[in-house]
Formats: structure tokens, sequence, C-alpha cells
């Protein structure tokens, strides 16, 4: 997939807590690996459009896809991701 159909197939809808609207960075990953890093630039909260699910939150993150040669990028893109995996699709992180 080109980077721009990665970030449309993956940033939006989410269901996200309070603390997603504070981070700076999303991950993206596919089979534990990191394939896309993202400068947050917005969450924006939306209508759920999912039959059965009307009056749940979800959101969508809005930013830049980061590229080769930036802190975020080289740490975290082609590599492991940096949570196990779990139940929950979003995963936070603290960065040490």
């Amino acid at each position: 997939m080109s980077e721009a159909a990665v970030y449309e197939a993956n940033h939006g809808t989410w269901k996200l807590g309070p603390r997603a609207v504070d981070e700076q960075y999303a991950l993206l990953t596919f089979e534990g690996t990191v394939v896309q890093a993202i400068e947050i630039d917005r969450v924006e909260r939306v209508a759920e459009t999912v039959p059965g699910r009307e009056g749940s939150s979800r959101s969508v993150i809005h930013g830049k896809v980061l590229q080769p040669g930036g802190r975020v990028y080289d740490a975290y893109v082609d590599q492991p991701s940096p949570v196990p995996p779990g139940r929950n699709p979003v995963r936070y992180y603290d960065e040490p």
C-alpha cells in the first residue's frame, strides 16, 4: 500500500480515551511491525456509524505522515512494535 493508502485506512474511526488528545504521535502496525508514524495535529470526535452502536463515541486521528530522517520515524518505522499485541487495537506507549 502507498503511504496515503495506509494513512487513509488507519487514521479513524477509533474508540479513544481522553489521553488520546494529549498524544503527539501515532504508530501504525501490521503483524507486529510499525509501518507508519504520524505526527498528530488533532483528534476529532465523530458520531459512530456502525449500525447498533449509535451514540458510541469514536475519534479520527488527523496528522502528518512522518518521513525518513525524523527522530520518531527512524526510531520506530520498520521496527517491532514497542507495545505487545493486545485485544484492543489502540495502545498507549510512554517513550523512555
